[in-house]
């Protein structure tokens, strides 16, 4: 009697065994079938960005990895040519793109995401920004406030210095000088809608 209930036993481990195994399998088809579905993400583009000054060209890196890519990481960063660290930002990709939070699709090509950033934005250089106004009128105009002291904000409008802009979320972005003294950028403007 021993030897048929351990003979039971032995057969419905090796079921069990091979329940599992079909449940892995069927599990690892699956998540194959949806990094097929929604493949990932890894873009990288370098350009020369005249950051600290409008002398000499520092390096912006702007990369877009992940697998996949709805969770894909955003990565910006600009350095000097000898690789010392003036400016990082990181944060998930998926928000940067207007896609409701519940999509899990992205654009198929993050490509144009990073264009948009290479191209810039309307004001290129300190004395491109325009007149400080109420804080109110300021948004309303050009929906940007300011996290930077105005005396600042007002110093600046007055040079030449080179500016980067870059988004934040697919609504939001922010501007950022580099300060000598601290020898790294700096946001000095937000906005939003």
């Amino acid at each position: 009697m021993q030897k048929r209930q351990m003979l039971f036993f032995l057969l419905a481990v090796s079921v069990a065994a091979c329940s599992e195994q079909e449940a892995q399998n069927a599990a690892l088809k699956s998540s194959e079938k949806m990094a097929a579905k929604y493949l990932g993400c890894d873009v990288e583009k370098t350009a020369d960005l005249y950051f600290r000054d409008a002398t000499e060209a520092d390096v912006l890196r702007i990369k877009i990895k992940g697998e996949p890519c709805y969770e894909a990481r955003l990565h910006i960063s600009i350095t000097t040519k000898d690789g010392k660290d003036l400016y990082q930002y990181q944060a998930p990709f998926k928000p940067h793109i207007a896609v409701h939070w519940e999509d899990i699709q992205v654009p198929k090509d993050p490509q144009a995401f990073i264009d948009l950033v290479l191209k810039g934005s309307t004001f290129k250089r300190g004395r491109d920004l325009p007149a400080l106004e109420s804080e109110e009128q300021f948004y309303e105009k050009y929906y940007n406030e300011l996290p930077t002291d105005t005396g600042r904000y007002e110093n600046l409008r007055l040079t030449e210095k080179p500016l980067f802009w870059h988004p934040t979320h697919y609504e939001r972005w922010n501007y950022v000088v580099y300060d000598e003294k601290q020898g790294r950028g700096f946001v000095f403007m937000r906005g939003g809608l």
